[in-house]
């Protein structure tokens, strides 16, 4: 935390666009087969899409395609000069449709209805497309009773280019014999319609957890995603991911109590001892406080105060960890900071990072939800900063858009 940021920012984000290298070539050196779609939907999960995405694309090894959910999403990475493949892994408004096409985007085309919206709606402009197949998650894309039947039609209607499905369960051990019987739904379908002649489509269907655990479903290309960001999707190894983002703030104010003070709306912690609270400037409006910092259980209150306050979750101050206490507010939150000595007005406050801090799958853990959600959440209004060979690059705020 150099470089006075404290000065601009009440709290900031930090990405390491060197650890996102890194990441993304850890992943290709986990291949059996084919190349990394870098998947950076949801603005690369909270990072950044657009310069998390030229910063892999002028890197060593680039990547062909990248995966994105939403047509706005592929538009911009194309606004911001990303020159190679973009794979639209949802299904586009009719609106959008001609901007696609004029763009080179690859659409996704989960059923035969779909196909000839897009047909209609182009008037037989040339767009490539990857078929979409259900093997298992019940969510888009050719049931397997149809699949061939419906992808023949699709493909005789657009250009097919590739042909793709999603696992349920790849990062569960006790389901890898649900995730083999997807795959082997999907490659039993692609090969029947090798027998049809459609045998220069590639085909792609892992995600980071089958990547890592799962080599036969490897095929042309692989859709990793969190691990691109520094977290396995599971237990399993992970050797060499290191976590991209990390999030800052600093101490607005300290207040000294008595024992028998509350704290924060509900007054669900009380002090039991003489206590000096900091208060932060992050809330629930910047992405942090879903879940229990914000309806926090039993652990958060009254006479069991002396227990890990709100579900143990805990920020780094002068390097040592200081417990959350009291729910989360819009704008603010506080910590007990009585067993860090010294602390005052403007101090550094790591709450996501390195050195001791909590990562994004440790608050996760505590506050029962996933990485994914933790590093999505974080909002528009915090600052990104970002850093390649240990310099600031660029800092962005995308609260003026707003």
């Amino acid at each position: 935390m150099a470089d006075n940021l404290q000065s601009r920012h009440r709290l900031w984000v930090e990405i390491d666009l060197d650890r996102l290298r890194d990441n993304y070539h850890t992943a290709c050196g986990a291949l059996q087969s084919g190349r990394v779609m870098p998947v950076v939907k949801a603005d690369a999960y909270g990072h950044g899409a657009a310069r998390a995405a030229l910063a892999l694309r002028r890197g060593p090894r680039p990547p062909g395609f990248f995966a994105v959910a939403t047509a706005e999403e592929a538009l911009q990475l194309r606004r911001h000069g990303v020159d190679c493949g973009i794979l639209l892994l949802g299904v586009s408004p009719e609106a959008h449709l001609p901007a696609l096409a004029g763009a080179g985007v690859t659409l996704c085309v989960p059923d035969p209805a779909t196909a000839r919206i897009y047909e209609k709606t182009l008037g037989g402009r040339k767009v490539n497309v990857h078929i979409k197949f259900d093997t298992g998650m019940t969510r888009l894309g050719l049931p397997p009773a149809t699949a061939v039947r419906d992808a023949l039609e699709i493909a005789n209607i657009l250009n097919v280019t590739g042909l793709f499905t999603h696992f349920a369960a790849a990062d569960d051990p006790s389901e890898d014999a649900f995730t083999r019987e997807q795959f082997d739904r999907f490659d039993a379908v692609c090969g029947q319609l090798g027998g049809h002649g459609l045998t220069n489509a590639v085909r792609h269907a892992a995600n980071s957890a089958a990547l890592l655990a799962h080599p036969y479903t490897h095929l042309d290309y692989a859709r990793p995603g969190l691990m691109l960001y520094g977290y396995s999707p599971s237990g399993r190894a992970d050797t060499g991911l290191r976590p991209v983002l990390s999030l800052y703030s600093s101490v607005m104010q300290c207040h000294a109590v008595p024992p028998g003070t509350t704290v924060s709306y509900g007054r669900t912690w009380t002090a039991q001892r003489e206590s000096i609270i900091a208060s932060i400037p992050l809330g629930y409006a910047d992405g942090y406080g879903h879940g229990p910092p914000r309806t926090p259980g039993p652990d958060c209150g009254g006479e069991q105060g002396q227990r890990p306050p709100c579900g143990g979750l805990y920020m780094l101050v002068r390097g040592r960890r200081a417990p959350l206490v009291g729910r989360v507010c819009m704008d603010f939150c506080m910590l007990d900071v009585t067993d860090v000595p010294g602390v005052a007005p403007g101090d550094p406050v790591t709450v996501l990072g390195d050195g001791g801090a909590l990562s994004a799958a440790g608050i996760a853990r505590l506050t029962g939800t996933i990485p994914w959600d933790v590093l999505c959440s974080i909002g528009r209004r915090v600052p990104r900063v970002y850093r390649q060979g240990g310099q600031i690059t660029e800092e962005t705020n995308d609260i003026d858009r707003l």
